[in-house]
């Protein structure tokens, strides 16, 4: 629910879960200790997508990893595709920044969360289709696909 007030603007910074729903100040030590892997992985996974949408590339990348290692925990859910989807537009944001040897591992990466955003619209079209559709834009944006554009 905190991603919701942080998208609606009602929050000191939109960046972070802090506010009246939600403390990650507070509740990501409790999610530690008590080694709650859904509730780290969803905060990081949120994070992640707030730091894309507010711009901040580099923060989503760094909560992209921290949820990453926690991933597994949420396989079954709705935000697992979230994490994907929004991991995969901050890649293709970070490409032109990096260092040719490092886009080639980029560029594989992208192209692996492309084929699962695909398979995943193909069985869920009213969930995935349009994420899909929008990761092929921002890939052919980002120069990544020659020919056809989505």
């Amino acid at each position: 629910m905190q991603i919701v007030h942080n998208l609606a603007g009602h929050s000191k910074d939109p960046t972070h879960l802090d506010g009246t729903a939600y403390s990650e100040n507070k509740m990501l030590p409790v999610h530690q200790k008590l080694n709650d892997r859904v509730g780290l992985c969803l905060a990081y996974t949120y994070k992640m997508m707030l730091c894309y949408l507010f711009g901040n590339t580099n923060e989503a990348a760094e909560n992209e990893k921290s949820a990453r290692h926690y991933l597994d925990a949420i396989a079954a859910l709705y935000p697992f595709s979230q994490y994907y989807f929004y991991r995969t537009l901050n890649m293709l944001q970070e490409l032109e920044h990096l260092p040719p040897r490092e886009q080639k591992t980029q560029r594989e990466k992208i192209e692996r969360s492309r084929k699962k955003l695909k398979l995943w619209a193909r069985y869920g079209p009213a969930n995935h289709l349009h994420k899909s559709k929008l990761v092929e834009a921002e890939t052919s944006r980002a120069g990544e696909i020659s020919g056809k554009i989505v």
